[in-house]
């Protein structure tokens, strides 16, 4: 009975309300429950099927507490604790699972995410590998166009011929050769053999892949027994660089030919003028 007597109560305020066009506050309650409403269809269908299993319990309690109110004034303190305690702990416990459940699902995203941001940076460290061999090939073939224009200025003597000739009881030999690569600049003979009387390098000092003009080096001996002779020749190319050319020299085309071919760079100095 005084439960109906409340719900009475709550009546005659609703239509004092409605009565005296206070209706801020109906608005206010009426908009929370759309927003709950909103709220309830977005969440998640574990989270909807607690809050229907929920109001479904609670209002069960209700309707026991109404059919059975007389009895419920009855209670005492701890009796009502009791029944509070056996009205409340399933719904409790009923929430705890859900939660267990909710957890497992957040924790199974965690991992996916995880998961997908393991294949991500497996991805960018592919992509950043890719890149750096990129790199490592410009980089080679960089220096691979930077070797090649090195050679192209590099001066390269090839063997042609060598001839003798006797006057004043000497014997004077001309190695032949040509230049085929880059200008041999500023080129000088020397020789440390005691057995060559006089070395020299004809026509002149720079040495240009014209094809034309015969180059030859010269140098003079007492008797053919003597050969092969030690001979050296430095140059630079057009850059600075120095290059030398030191071993024998003699009549014979095999050993001239590891002559020429004996072309050292001298540690990139600049020859000495």
């Amino acid at each position: 009975m005084k439960t109906i007597q409340a719900i009475k109560r709550i009546s005659r305020v609703i239509k004092f309300l409605l009565k005296n066009n206070k209706c801020a506050f109906i608005d206010l309650t009426f908009s929370n429950i759309y927003q709950g409403l909103i709220a309830f269809l977005k969440a998640e269908k574990t989270t909807r099927i607690g809050f229907v299993v929920t109001f479904l319990w609670l209002t069960f309690i209700i309707l026991i507490g109404i059919f059975n109110e007389d009895n419920l004034y009855k209670l005492d303190l701890n009796e009502f604790g009791d029944f509070m305690a056996g009205a409340f702990a399933p719904l409790a416990f009923f929430w705890f699972v859900i939660g267990y459940f909710q957890q497992g699902k957040e924790l199974q995203l965690q991992r996916e995410e995880l998961a997908l941001q393991r294949k991500e940076f497996n991805f960018q460290g592919k992509q950043a590998q890719r890149q750096a061999d990129a790199t490592e090939k410009q980089v080679a073939i960089g220096e691979r166009e930077l070797e090649a224009g090195k050679k192209d200025v590099r001066p390269n003597l090839v063997y042609e011929k060598t001839t003798t000739a006797s006057a004043s009881r000497q014997i004077r030999y001309e190695v032949n050769f040509k230049n085929i690569g880059g200008p041999a600049l500023n080129a000088e003979v020397s020789s440390s053999d005691t057995n060559v009387i006089g070395y020299d390098l004809k026509p002149n000092r720079n040495i240009y892949p014209d094809g034309d003009t015969p180059y030859r080096i010269t140098f003079r001996v007492t008797s053919s027994d003597q050969l092969p002779v030690s001979i050296t020749l430095e140059y630079s190319d057009s850059e600075g660089r120095l290059y030398r050319h030191q071993a024998f020299l003699s009549i014979e085309k095999k050993e001239n030919l590891k002559f020429f071919n004996s072309q050292k760079l001298i540690n990139g100095q600049l020859k000495k003028k």
